[in-house]
């Protein structure tokens, strides 16, 4: 999953970033209950105000937060953004200035990534919502299949029957709710239902999907 957001710092724009910055070090969110750390490319430990000195007169920046699929098993997540953020760079063909700091505070490892609304030759960076919303999110697929490996049936099973279970909104539910939107029919959509939750067993027996 990639999330993303735009974040002006012009006004007050700057004191609210600062202000995140502050929380996304705030201690409990890192490895083992420590502080948030943040890292760039080449260096750990990384002074989030100086990161944001260089971008005071920024006309924005980008923040992403990334959780991928499987992240537990990675172990150490860092080299994982480094080389999204190293294709994020190639993709746009300049040199990007960011930070990062993974998270370990909740049942799925992720890092928050800010990234200065700059190129290197100093013109506004702007990246398509194209990008953001698919290419982002497949370059970062991609490097899990390379890194994990394909998926056999038995665990996608397994993911699926977690995934019908959980009581809050999931993946399927969102892919659901699509799906389901592109359904003219109501024997479509019945059909849809059931063989996205696996067959007969999967509506009335007490599973919850959201859509809309």
């Amino acid at each position: 999953m990639v999330k993303a957001r735009i974040v002006r710092i012009a006004c007050k724009g700057f004191a609210l970033q600062r202000a995140h910055l502050s929380y996304l070090s705030r201690d409990g969110a890192g490895k083992d209950r420590g502080r948030g750390q943040f890292y760039d490319r080449e260096q750990e430990g990384v002074e989030s105000r100086e990161f944001l000195a260089r971008g005071r007169e920024d006309h924005h920046h980008l923040r992403f937060i990334v959780s991928p699929e499987d992240g537990q098993h990675l172990g150490d997540l860092k080299p994982f953004v480094r080389e999204l953020m190293g294709q994020m760079e190639a993709d746009h063909g300049t040199r990007l200035d960011w930070i990062a700091t993974d998270h370990y505070d909740t049942d799925h490892p992720h890092s928050h990534v800010i990234v200065r609304g700059v190129r290197e030759d100093g013109r506004d960076l702007v990246m398509d919502r194209d990008h953001i919303s698919r290419g982002v999110r497949q370059r970062a697929g991609a490097i899990l299949t390379r890194e994990l490996g394909l998926e056999t049936v038995h665990e996608l099973e397994a993911k699926l029957d977690g995934l019908t279970q959980t009581p809050r909104v999931t993946r399927m539910d969102r892919l659901l709710a699509q799906r389901a939107r592109e359904c003219a029919s109501p024997l479509k959509l019945g059909h849809l239902l059931l063989s996205g939750f696996g067959g007969s067993g999967g509506i009335g027996d007490g599973s919850e999907a959201v859509f809309g």
